[in-house]
């Protein structure tokens, strides 16, 4: 009778409730991972602190070597959580070229920049930049045999 209706009974859920005084009360979840906590507990100190004043929201994206996304406010922040959640890691790119999310965040139109670096360019490049490699330590040998006759 009365244990079986209590194994039964869900754990609680981890919560946590803001006092008028700054106390948080924690009520945590039975197995909870320990960084969920953490995470969890950082968030409700950001909020906590831009509530009363205290702390600003203030958060810098690099988007590109020019550009960089200030989020200012909680809205555009969980804004670009909800996109950076669904876009994943295709959140910068989409960022540098996406009309549509650059409108979303106000950054204008995209920027014109010269035609993007192909698969070719890149072995070109790899390969000058391993013949100056190779020159450079052809240079440094020389210059290590000229000291050691001296």
């Amino acid at each position: 009778g009365r244990w079986d209706r209590e194994a039964r009974m869900d754990p609680p859920i981890q919560t946590e409730y803001f006092l008028s005084g700054g106390a948080m009360i924690l009520i945590f979840m039975v197995g909870g991972a320990k960084r969920d906590r953490k995470v969890q507990r950082a968030s409700f100190r950001e909020i906590f602190a831009s509530v009363c004043g205290e702390g600003e929201v203030d958060e810098q994206v690099k988007i590109s070597l020019n550009e960089t996304l200030t989020l200012s406010s909680w809205s555009e922040r969980v804004q670009y959580g909800a996109i950076k959640e669904i876009l994943g890691t295709a959140t910068s790119l989409h960022l540098q070229q996406n009309v549509f999310v650059r409108e979303i965040f106000g950054l204008g139109a995209v920027p014109l920049r010269a035609e993007p670096v192909t698969r070719g360019d890149k072995l070109e490049m790899k390969k000058l930049n391993a013949a100056c490699h190779k020159a450079r330590q052809k240079n440094m040998l020389k210059q290590r045999d000229k000291r050691m006759f001296l």
